[in-house]
């Protein structure tokens, strides 16, 4: 079984709606009814008033900042009944689904035109910014086909929506037009390490 999160951050911050909400409407066509009342439950109590259980995505709306507490919740539920590697392809298929519906044709011809791990590294931050408020992103790149990117000072971080971020690379990578992309963690404050670091490579 997952074992509760265990961290010493102070558990702050917020998250956009953008960055889940996707996954929240895939998980509504993938999940039984049983399965998404008990995660309605865990939503139950934050008393967001945009917080709504019977509407789409639980009421979660894209353009919208809410309490990490309030995912955190919901990712302690998702995850509750699986193992670490039931989650990591949970993270892995709802994440990838979700980022394949919100990366639309138009996104997808810019990052084959203009976009390459070396702008990735450039930008990382200021995409980071736009969907969680703490944390802070590094990218190296220390081989062709190869980038390791690190997640510092995360304190809304939690080890699922941690997953996803891994995950979402392979998506991220492949819309450049890069080849066999791959990823793979390499550390998790979860776990007792400094920060969350993920490599992903490709074929050169």
């Amino acid at each position: 079984m997952v074992a509760p999160m265990q961290t010493e951050l102070v558990q702050t911050g917020r998250v956009k709606g953008g960055a889940v909400r996707q996954m929240l409407l895939w998980l509504e066509k993938e999940f039984d009814e049983a399965r998404l009342s008990n995660l309605r439950r865990a939503l139950e109590g934050h008393g967001h008033e945009d917080l709504n259980a019977d509407l789409p995505a639980f009421g979660i709306l894209s353009s919208r900042w809410y309490s990490a507490s309030l995912f955190r919740a919901f990712c302690d539920e998702l995850i509750r009944k699986l193992t670490r590697q039931e989650a990591q392809r949970l993270a892995k298929t709802a994440g990838n689904a979700a980022l394949e519906r919100s990366l639309g044709m138009f996104h997808r011809m810019l990052l084959r035109r203009i976009a390459s791990p070396e702008l990735h590294r450039r930008f990382a931050q200021r995409l980071w910014n736009a969907h969680f408020d703490t944390g802070r992103v590094d990218v190296e790149l220390p081989a062709p086909g190869r980038s390791i990117v690190r997640y510092r000072q995360w304190t809304s971080h939690h080890r699922f929506m941690c997953d996803m971020c891994t995950a979402s690379d392979i998506v991220i990578y492949g819309a450049m037009g890069l080849r066999d992309v791959e990823v793979k963690q390499l550390s998790c404050i979860d776990d007792g390490d400094d920060d969350c670091a993920h490599l992903v490579t490709w074929r050169i």
